[in-house]
């Protein structure tokens, strides 16, 4: 057992404690990091998906729709001021872009969104036909 133990932290410390699982885990921690979060609300006729992005204007989003997948890009031109003598400086210049897969359900063509009060809205409606399903599964 003792030579196993020794052959895995040998390998963990060649390898920098998990190799390509953490390769470039700092980028994706401070990506994740910025990425605003979001809610998705079920209705009935559709679905709402709602961005928290305070900060932002509504000329500053880009939102589109690349094959079944709904991309929202969002940057600040800002300019910067550089005035005064900052001790701390925490507010940036942002710029973020999120992910969403679309399903069958989605009438793409009738997409919609909105900005208001710091929240992106994006209303995506269902076609007409599809009825939510569900079924609650017994626990044994």
């Amino acid at each position: 057992m003792c030579n196993r133990q020794a052959h895995f932290i040998r390998k963990m410390h060649k390898h920098g404690y998990g190799g390509y699982a953490f390769k470039n885990f700092h980028k994706k921690l401070d990506r994740w990091e910025k990425d605003p979060p979001a809610n998705v609300e079920e209705l009935d006729d559709k679905y709402i998906l709602y961005v928290y992005s305070p900060g932002f204007e509504k000329s500053d989003f880009n939102v589109s729709i690349k094959d079944e997948t709904l991309v929202i890009h969002a940057k600040q031109d800002r300019e910067e001021d550089n005035e005064g003598r900052w001790r701390r400086k925490e507010f940036t210049t942002n710029e973020f872009e999120r992910y969403f897969q679309l399903n069958e359900k989605i009438d793409k063509e009738s997409i919609s969104a909105k900005y208001e009060d710091g929240i992106l809205q994006v209303s995506l409606p269902k076609l007409a036909g599809f009825e939510s399903f569900r079924h609650d599964i017994e626990i044994d």
